[in-house]
């Protein structure tokens, strides 16, 4: 069984990236960017971005990958 202390470590809650999980594959890209702007905020959007880059980047530190070769996470 994971130990508690890692598993709240690798807890992420973020209602934004729950959706993007759950109704990605049933989603047109129009629907998809008209459903997440008409009702997430910006500051709710750019947490989930950062999030998926954080992830991103210990995926690539974790593969031995050298991690200069991401794009860099731009915030607009």
């Amino acid at each position: 069984m994971a130990d508690v202390a890692t598993l709240a470590e690798s807890l992420v809650i973020n209602e934004l990236l729950c959706y993007l999980q759950n109704n990605f594959s049933k989603s047109t890209v129009n629907g998809f960017v008209t459903a997440i702007s008409g009702f997430y905020t910006v500051d709710e959007i750019l947490a989930a971005k950062c999030r998926i880059y954080e992830m991103v980047k210990q995926a690539f530190v974790a593969c031995d990958l050298d991690t200069a070769d991401l794009p860099r996470c731009m915030m607009r």
